[in-house]
């Protein structure tokens, strides 16, 4: 069963998503993944990854207009993915998609991403793109699962 807090979350980006008239599919596991860190930082990256979806495909025909969230965990971490069905990000921009005032929305400040990189890389994850030009986006995040952090914290097997 989704935790409260996923629940909570995935509530209000519904509510964004109605009122953008966007599809937004929310794919949680039946068990929560646990991941130790500041979940409210980890949610501001989750959030702000489904906003920016919701923005790429903003311009497009109702039949693109989806956002899909998806959180899987294996024994070791858990991953998260956000794909839309917008235009894609050019393959020139995609080297710089992370960097600190790089943005390819008109009026996009370039924080964002490159804020959630530095989130997710301060809790011993990664964070990368999988473009399909033409098709949409899809980012990805790893993070490790908190038995797993903890481990690798007090060397404990």
């Amino acid at each position: 069963m989704p935790s409260t807090r996923q629940r909570v979350v995935a509530s209000l980006l519904q509510a964004e998503a109605r009122r953008r008239r966007i599809s937004l599919e929310v794919r949680l596991p039946n068990t929560p993944a646990w991941v130790l860190g500041d979940r409210v930082q980890i949610q501001q990256v989750m959030i702000n990854l489904i906003l920016n979806a919701m923005d790429a495909v903003a311009e497009t025909t109702a039949s693109r207009r989806a956002v899909v969230f998806t959180l899987d965990s294996d024994a070791g971490s858990a991953t998260v993915t956000v794909r839309d069905h917008g235009h894609g990000i050019p393959p020139q921009d995609q080297p710089r998609i992370f960097d600190t005032f790089f943005s390819t929305k008109e009026k996009g400040m370039g924080l964002g991403l490159a804020i959630a990189r530095s989130i997710v890389e301060t809790h011993a994850g990664r964070i990368w793109l999988d473009p399909i030009v033409g098709e949409g986006a899809t980012f990805c995040v790893e993070l490790p699962l908190a038995v797993v952090a903890e481990q690798a914290r007090t060397g404990s097997p």
